[in-house]
């Protein structure tokens, strides 16, 4: 075989594998082109839905309906059945003939209060004391009455009590204090006002102003929240706060430069005396 022949075998050899690979290629890209125009069926908004909507409620009242599109048209999150949404809640609004996605579903305990809102539902805020609210007592889903209690002009001297509003459901029942340590928290801050300015008081007579007030806003309500209103952590986080926190803070800011604010110094001792205070109760009995 000569220099020349060998050439012209090499040369119609490439042009044959070229040409299948082109074949090849062409028919790939012919298939992925006719798998993407082939139809899918997709759940759509038959008309515009309100953010807030339960799935549920969606699903019963036929808020969607099936429609065919090419599969290249199918939007990520897209649902293949209702089911996917009937224990979620629409947070966002979806116009009619939008596809329906998860992306516009939220879990309905995320949503709070405003999963259990419907249609021209209000939730309202009521404000009063333990006892008109009934803290303790009531718990979320009971009903209750709403009562008013009013005083007329007139000088009859006996008030008048009506029935405004009934079988209201409670969303969010009020806080016990006897839990949650409020009344505790002005106990004790209170008691540290006491003693903080009873053990300090010649500090007082020396100076125009002696930072006291710092256990109150820091150490006492810290105690309380930690560990409770019981008598010990209010007589604990008072008495240890108005000894430490007064003298601390006075100290630190007057080793601050004249162009440090003194509150600097008193909000580093808030924070230095309750980090020292709240771990060492734990050595005491009754914490």
């Amino acid at each position: 075989m000569t220099y020349r022949i060998r050439n012209i075998v090499i040369a119609v050899g490439l042009a044959l594998l070229a040409m299948m690979l082109t074949l090849f290629y062409v028919t790939n890209y012919k298939r992925s082109v006719q798998k993407g125009q082939s139809s899918v069926q997709v759940y759509v908004a038959s008309k515009d839905l309100t953010a807030g909507s339960s799935g549920a409620d969606l699903v019963k009242s036929h808020a969607f309906r099936v429609e065919t599109i090419a599969r290249d048209d199918v939007v990520p999150g897209a649902i293949s059945s209702p089911d996917q949404v009937a224990n979620l809640v629409l947070s966002a609004p979806v116009f009619a003939g939008e596809q329906v996605t998860l992306r516009r579903f939220s879990d309905a305990a995320a949503e709070g209060i405003r999963s259990q809102l419907k249609g021209n539902m209000r939730a309202v805020e009521l404000v009063g004391d333990p006892n008109q609210l009934l803290a303790g007592t009531l718990q979320a889903g009971d009903k209750v009455d709403l009562v008013a209690n009013l005083k007329p002009e007139t000088g009859s001297g006996s008030n008048i009590t009506k029935i405004v509003l009934r079988d209201l459901t409670v969303l969010t029942p009020p806080a016990d204090s006897s839990k949650t340590g409020g009344a505790g928290g002005a106990g004790s801050g209170n008691a540290s006002a006491i003693v903080a300015v009873t053990v300090w008081r010649r500090r007082w007579d020396r100076r125009p102003f002696y930072p006291t007030f710092v256990p109150i806003v820091s150490v006492a309500p810290a105690c309380v929240l930690t560990y409770g209103g019981t008598p010990a952590s209010i007589l604990g986080g008072s008495i240890l706060g108005a000894i430490i926190g007064p003298p601390l803070a006075a100290g630190i800011s007057a080793k601050l430069p004249a162009y440090f604010h003194p509150f600097t110094g008193y909000v580093a001792a808030m924070a230095i005396a309750t980090s020292l205070i709240i771990p060492a109760l734990q050595l005491l009995p009754g914490f």
